[in-house]
């Protein structure tokens, strides 16, 4: 008995010291987005052109609609489900500065999702891509 129970004490203890990335800090708020994500993606979908991410050993490259090409604005998200330290936001501008592309070597090697949201006259549009880098 005395064993059972320091097992489960230890036990206990261990699982509220474990913390768990793989969920979002805001996810109910994210839910409640969803229709909005819904409604991008069928705007995207509508242009009959898909957006394509091109991967090679120095970058991702972005090849986008010419409609996106020219999008007032947008965030380019990268969230690495695993290790939420490691997320980030890329601004529309600097993302056009680059010429679309992203350098791996910023990345890291693992399980990225890049979300690519982008405005065009106050419409908007939503990719989502899951790369193993």
């Amino acid at each position: 008995f005395t064993l059972f129970c320091s097992f489960m004490v230890g036990f206990t203890i261990y699982s509220v010291r474990n913390q768990n990335e793989l969920v979002d800090r805001d996810y109910y708020t994210q839910e409640l987005k969803y229709q909005e994500i819904i409604n991008h993606k069928s705007n995207l979908a509508a242009l009959d052109e898909a957006v394509e991410l091109q991967k090679n050993e120095e970058s991702l490259r972005f090849v986008l609609p010419e409609l996106l090409q020219q999008a007032d604005s947008g965030t380019v998200d990268f969230y690495r489900p695993n290790d939420q330290r490691r997320d980030f936001e890329i601004s529309w501008e600097q993302f056009r500065a680059a010429n679309f592309q992203i350098p791996t070597d910023e990345l890291g090697t693992g399980k990225w999702v890049i979300t690519l949201k982008a405005y065009k006259s106050g419409k908007g549009y939503f990719s989502e891509h899951r790369v193993q880098l």
